[in-house]
């Protein structure tokens, strides 16, 4: 199993030694379904690099959840946690995810370099094969996505994002700017009238460029190094605003967590839509990831869309990607999904799936880190 990536934020301001506090959020992790029983864990001494902590601070947290029972190691196996977790602490992940039939009988804007164009890899093509000869290439296919290739983008989230949601909250798109249409032709639909859709002052021009196209007015936001500024933002005017959280332009930094459940909130009592754009968040190799808006927001009544794609980590080349959206946004989507239909053909569907099923993605960025923390240190 792949090395899970710890989305965890250490408050230093509060009494407190840090390996308490590492121990508490590495339980929460475990209540909230982001770590479950098996998960391998970060060696210390890369966990601590991105958290800023000494190694003796993780080592010391690790020893204490094997002592309590939620982790287990040994020689060579590393930390993981405890597979018999159901059985000492009746733990149940809070998430139950649907896998679908197929599964259990068949188990198996200025953009960024790729991560080495994992395409071009034999995995990549070993997946083709197996979704060419694929019996579920002649079933009829869901709007929604296959739900396989769903089933696996949902654990994919949950290992590298800390990002626990429900196949139900994910639908299959051809890259960011389809999934952002399908949602600004929902939208309009619900409006009668123009959309007023808001940006970060030196946001992508190319997503402002697609709500033009719908018909958008679009407006620029005030904004400084760590996003938008919510005290600048317009009162009764806006629909949507699109945000660019993981990668601000043009400086590329992260907006930080108080600043996005400033947004959160701010958004959740005025019903405008946040549409994150996750830009680049698989591409952070030396800093621990921030957690998605979709991670902070209400799963059922929420108002974050956040649009995904694999361009970044597979090849630009291939258009596929995917949406995380609340279910009282899915309701809004699902009717246009019908009318226009998915437009990712279904063997690249069976394809994706059966290379994030294999954990072939995960292995390559965790290579892909490891091989920038070894230039670091030599540069």
């Amino acid at each position: 199993m792949s090395e899970v990536e710890l989305v965890i934020q250490l408050d230093r301001q509060t009494p407190g030694s840090l390996s308490a506090k590492l121990v508490l959020a590495l339980r929460h992790e475990i209540e909230s379904g982001a770590l479950r029983p098996g998960d391998r864990l970060p060696p210390t001494r890369d966990l601590a690099a991105r958290l800023g902590v000494s190694r003796g601070t993780v080592v010391t947290a690790y020893e204490q959840l094997v002592a309590e029972g939620y982790f287990s190691s040994g020689q060579g196996l590393g930390t993981r946690v405890n597979e018999r977790l159901t059985e000492i602490h009746h733990y149940v992940p809070p998430v139950a995810q649907s896998v679908p039939s197929a599964r259990a009988a068949h188990p198996a804007h200025q953009q960024p370099k790729p991560i080495a164009d994992l395409s071009a890899r034999p995995a990549w093509r070993a997946a083709w094969r197996k979704a060419a000869v694929s019996e579920r290439i002649g079933r009829p296919m869901p709007v929604e996505g296959d739900p396989e290739l769903l089933y696996q983008v949902s654990e994919h989230l949950r290992a590298m994002r800390g990002t626990v949601r429900s196949t139900n909250d994910l639908l299959v798109t051809a890259g960011v700017r389809e999934g952002l249409s399908l949602i600004l032709t929902a939208l309009g639909t619900t409006r009668g009238r123009s959309l007023v859709i808001g940006f970060e002052a030196e946001g992508p021009a190319s997503l402002r460029e697609v709500a033009e196209r719908h018909g958008a007015t679009a407006v620029s936001l005030p904004a400084d190094d760590d996003g938008i500024l919510v005290e600048g933002l317009p009162e009764a005017v806006l629909d949507a605003i699109i945000i660019t959280p993981s990668f601000q332009f043009p400086g590329g930094g992260l907006m930080p967590l108080k600043r996005r459940l400033e947004l959160l909130e701010w958004a959740s009592k005025r019903g405008v839509m946040l549409i994150e754009d996750d830009f680049d968040s698989e591409q952070r190799y030396t800093r621990a990831p921030l957690p998605t808006f979709a991670t902070l927001d209400d799963p059922e009544r929420g108002v974050v869309a956040t649009l995904g794609s694999f361009s970044a980590t597979l090849s630009f080349t291939l258009a596929a990607g995917f949406l995380i959206v609340p279910a009282s946004i899915r309701t809004m989507l699902l009717p246009v999904r019908r009318d226009l239909g998915c437009p990712v053909s279904p063997i690249l569907q069976i394809a994706l799936s059966e290379l994030l099923g294999a954990g072939e993605l995960r292995r390559h960025v965790a290579r892909l880190r490891r091989a920038r923390q070894r230039h670091e240190v030599t540069s």
